[in-house]
């Protein structure tokens, strides 16, 4: 007997389990499929000796998705506000202070005494912006027109990089990117026990709804009838 589901949703990783306790909220039937052997996408945490490794490079910054895993009843706990962090960067094969703060910026010989000053007055500036009120237009096109230095430029990239988890500034939209760039620089959280715990906590919350959560189940096609 082939059970009967108001929604199915390809994809068990946060937006796909994020969807699915949704949905069971508000009372649909819901299977959640997802084609790997776990549940989690690219949100996964592989042990190996005791260690945890993430999937990628990223963390949770506060914002509509912190908030969103609140509303979904996820532990609090998992959750752990770093106000302060001592990132590095590599330069010509050495490693450098990344100015990620007003110490660090002072010590990074990255940028020269001129470029330390353009570099903050530019974080300021990008904190206090409208980003609803700047015109459609690239990353790209944005740097080009309002940063000169060509390494506080490659300093703002990697900024934009770590704050969206992505490098297309060819394709990114500026207004959008400077909103999630705000949220990066003012409130960062790292997970306890990795991601993993995240997709543990979502898991535990589908299931206690009757969400089914199949792994190993490629979907091939979606039909359609009228």
């Amino acid at each position: 007997m082939i059970a009967k589901y108001d929604v199915a949703v390809v994809g068990g990783g946060i937006a796909g389990l994020t969807a699915a306790l949704y949905l069971a909220r508000g009372g649909k039937r819901v299977v959640v499929l997802e084609s790997q052997n776990q549940m989690g996408g690219r949100a996964i945490t592989n042990k190996k000796d005791g260690i945890r490794f993430n999937l990628g490079s990223h963390a949770l910054y506060a914002g509509d998705a912190y908030d969103i895993f609140r509303e979904l009843n996820v532990n609090p706990d998992i959750f752990r506000k770093v106000d302060e962090f001592t990132p590095y960067g590599i330069w010509k094969e050495q490693v450098h202070p990344f100015p990620a703060a007003v110490r660090s910026l002072l010590k990074t010989p990255l940028l020269s005494a001129a470029d330390k000053y353009r570099f903050g007055a530019i974080l300021m500036k990008i904190l206090k912006l409208d980003t609803a009120a700047i015109p459609h237009m690239s990353l790209r096109d944005w740097m080009e027109e309002h940063v000169r230095s060509p390494m506080v430029r490659h300093l703002l990239y990697v900024l934009a990089r770590g704050g969206t988890y992505v490098q297309a500034p060819d394709l990114q939209v500026a207004g959008p990117l400077f909103r999630q760039m705000q949220r990066s620089i003012t409130g960062v959280y790292y997970l306890k026990k990795g991601w993993g715990s995240l997709i543990e906590e979502m898991c535990s919350e589908a299931r206690r709804l009757g969400v089914a959560l199949m792994t190993g189940r490629k979907v091939n096609s979606v039909e359609h009838d009228e």
